[in-house]
């Protein structure tokens, strides 16, 4: 068998998927923080189709869109899943389930692309904190879990800005290290 021919199977992603998983389960005893995000791949296959509209054949290069969720203090662990047109909030969750099976999932860390109620509560479920970043149209009003965290986020959000003024506020909130863009800040902390 040719080695394009293994990957172009799909009998063979639930065997990669496994291996991917199993690799990386050493590592559980050091990791507990995650980050998710999505990426697309060009390929070297073309797609065509006709365009009514201007009544020509168009061609664009196929791509692969890839969910992918790593540990962040270690840069190791990886779980994908993929999918061409899909949105990457309900990603989110599959990518969890598969990372808390092996992992203890105390912080999740991901972009605006995953802030939603289903993925707050999700974590919540596996005894973590979900860290994400909200759209600038986002009010919080949906309530539950969701609303605690919007606040959470705006409070740290202001809080941080308020670091180029102020020392001692400087040492309430900071910036996490890790490469993600999770914004850490203790209430407790922060002067009156």
């Amino acid at each position: 068998m040719k080695v394009t021919a293994f990957h172009e199977n799909a009998d063979y992603t639930p065997i990669l998927i496994d291996l991917i998983a199993k690799s990386a389960t050493p590592l559980a005893v050091v990791e507990t923080d995650f980050a998710a995000d999505s990426s697309g791949f060009s390929t070297s296959k073309f797609e065509r189709w006709y365009d009514e509209k201007y009544g020509v054949t168009k061609r664009t290069c196929a791509w692969v869109k890839v969910h992918v969720a790593c540990g962040s203090n270690q840069h190791r662990d990886g779980r994908a899943d993929s999918g061409k047109n899909v949105r990457d909030a309900p990603q989110f969750k599959p990518l969890l389930n598969q990372t808390a099976k092996s992992f203890t999932v105390k912080e999740f860390s991901a972009d605006n692309a995953y802030a939603s109620q289903a993925n707050f509560e999700a974590v919540a479920d596996v005894g973590g904190t979900l860290y994400a970043a909200f759209k600038t149209t986002t009010t919080g009003a949906i309530g539950g879990l969701f609303e605690k965290m919007f606040h959470y986020f705006r409070f740290s959000a202001t809080s941080t800005r308020a670091t180029t003024t102020s020392a001692a506020t400087s040492k309430a909130c900071s910036v996490r290290s890790s490469g993600s863009s999770a914004i850490r800040c203790d209430p407790r902390r922060t002067p009156r």
